[in-house]
């Protein structure tokens, strides 16, 4: 027997352990990305679902405040808000109408109570659009024009209320947009001519952000 076998053998010993050692690292390592995995979607799920009630809960309360204070305004699932444009504009005209003038001087002190009443209500909200639509009639130039114009003459008019309820938190989101005939039904459809005032509720991108931000401070 030569005097190198056991020494042999014994470096072949230690280099098993060694790879073994590193082969126990390396699974306990996956193991514990997967766990984190695990966590951060379960995270998702709850932060995702509770963003999805309060978003609910602003949409109710507006409704409910609308039908107590006897203000007719239709509220979509999508958080908008219709304003048929035959009570705020005349036909192919964007100046404001007084009976819609009249209609916002009711509205727009209610919703900005009601979304500006909660901290939990006013974070989920990142912007307030007011959006001007058209219906299929005419070129899409003068489409454009006119809902970009509707829209703004309505976000001037609100925003001229100097004593609109926390109408600084609202001014600090607020913001208008004209879509033309872009979502208009095929032919002449009335309720295409319309301008919303749509609640834009804080992206998915948001959420990753505040989960990021607990994930830190856990």
């Amino acid at each position: 027997m030569s005097d190198y076998g056991p020494s042999l053998v014994e470096h072949d010993s230690t280099e098993d352990y060694t790879m073994l050692s590193i082969g126990d690292l390396m699974s306990g390592l996956l193991l514990l990305f997967a766990l984190l995995f695990m966590l951060a979607l379960m995270q998702i799920g709850e932060l995702s679902q509770a963003r999805q009630q309060t978003r609910d809960k602003v949409l109710a309360t507006l409704g409910q405040e609308f039908r107590r204070a006897g203000v007719d305004v239709n509220i979509t699932r999508d958080g908008e808000m219709v304003l048929p444009d035959r009570f705020f504009f005349d036909t192919g005209r964007f100046e404001l109408k007084p009976e819609g003038a009249q209609r916002l001087r009711q509205m727009m002190p209610i919703f900005t109570r009601v979304i500006f009443a909660r901290p939990e209500f006013s974070e989920e909200i990142q912007r307030v659009v007011i959006e001007g639509h058209t219906s299929q009639s005419g070129d899409y130039v003068g489409n454009m024009n006119l809902s970009l114009q509707r829209a703004n003459n309505v976000l001037l008019f609100i925003a001229g209320q100097a004593d609109l309820p926390h109408r600084d938190e609202l001014l600090a989101r607020l913001m208008g947009a004209g879509r033309g005939k872009i979502e208009a039904h095929a032919g002449e459809d009335e309720s295409d001519r319309k301008v919303l005032i749509r609640l834009q509720f804080k992206s998915d991108e948001e959420l990753l952000k505040q989960l990021s931000g607990a994930l830190r401070a856990g």
